[in-house]
């Protein structure tokens, strides 16, 4: 919003009010500190400057509007998601793929947390 004129900051501020996206925008423009009280903050923060795939669940979880959303993220959260392995594969994986990477999941998931919380420089995110 740097160069936006003043008619165009009020048009996009309007925006952002109507699409209910101030902690967004805050991430987008360095301004996510003045949003640490509200939900999403945690999950823009992960998405904004980085984080691990907990971090990121956690933010998800933290964010989801009703505790039923946060209880089926919380349910979905094992789940293969199997067109994104077929990306990475470049391929449809096959049963016995999908069950690897079901396993495999978790494991990544916490060598992460440990490579991140035992660097001494504070892990690669």
């Amino acid at each position: 919003m740097g160069r936006a004129t003043p008619q165009q900051r009020q048009g996009i501020t309007e925006l952002v009010g109507r699409l209910g996206a101030e902690v967004a925008l805050a991430a987008a423009v360095g301004n996510l500190d003045e949003f640490q009280d509200r939900p999403d903050h945690d999950l823009w923060k992960v998405v904004s400057q980085g984080g691990t795939r907990i971090e990121e669940w956690w933010a998800r979880i933290k964010a989801a509007p009703t505790v039923g959303d946060s209880i089926r993220l919380v349910l979905r959260a094992p789940l293969v998601n199997v067109e994104h392995l077929a990306v990475v594969l470049g391929r449809t994986p096959t049963r016995w793929e999908v069950v690897q990477e079901f396993f495999a999941r978790p494991l990544r998931g916490l060598r992460e947390e440990w490579r991140v919380r035992h660097d001494p420089s504070g892990g690669a995110r």
